[in-house]
């Protein structure tokens, strides 16, 4: 029985969910949330006293689960890629480009590349990579940012409208 003040702990956020049922838990993810590994962790307060207030109860096993970064490719060069990044990169957090080449048909050997950040010095929405020696000429490449270890989804159904991202490189 689920108890009358249900509260769900995300790293150190505390969030009231907006349904409670025996079988759900059902919550927004909290806007100011990193994207990365993190702990969920239900917390069921007890009403307690006259009158009643809630009161520590009974608290679960903390769940690890990935917050996984959106990218979209705003701009490409010969040694440059802008993205904007949906939730912010935070200040410390490290991001990596990853690069896969997506000509079709497909090469016997497709070009692979990844290029790294420092720690990001502040809490950011648009992340900028430069590299050098990316096989140029107008070929496609998915592109794919790593936060902390979350890497960003990638479709790779070419029927589907969310297909990629993709990014072409001059």
């Amino acid at each position: 029985r689920l108890a009358p003040l249900t509260l769900v702990r995300t790293g150190a956020i505390v969030t009231a969910p907006s349904t409670v049922t025996d079988k759900a838990i059902i919550l927004p993810v909290p806007v100011d949330l990193a994207a990365g590994v993190h702990g969920l962790q239900v917390i069921q307060q007890l009403q307690i006293g006259t009158p009643p207030e809630p009161h520590a109860g009974f608290e679960s096993n903390v769940f690890p689960f990935v917050l996984h970064p959106v990218v979209v490719p705003q701009t490409a060069t010969a040694s440059q890629i802008s993205v904007d990044i949906t939730p912010a990169v935070q200040t410390g957090q490290r991001a990596t480009l990853l690069l896969n080449e997506a000509t079709t048909p497909p090469p016997l050997s497709p070009a692979a590349y990844t290029f790294s950040l420092p720690p990001v010095e502040g809490s950011t929405n648009t992340l900028t990579f430069d590299f050098s020696s990316v096989k140029g000429g107008g070929t496609t490449y998915f592109i794919r940012v790593s936060v902390d270890g979350a890497e960003s989804p990638l479709d790779l159904d070419p029927s589907s409208p969310t297909f990629g991202p993709l990014v072409t490189i001059t």
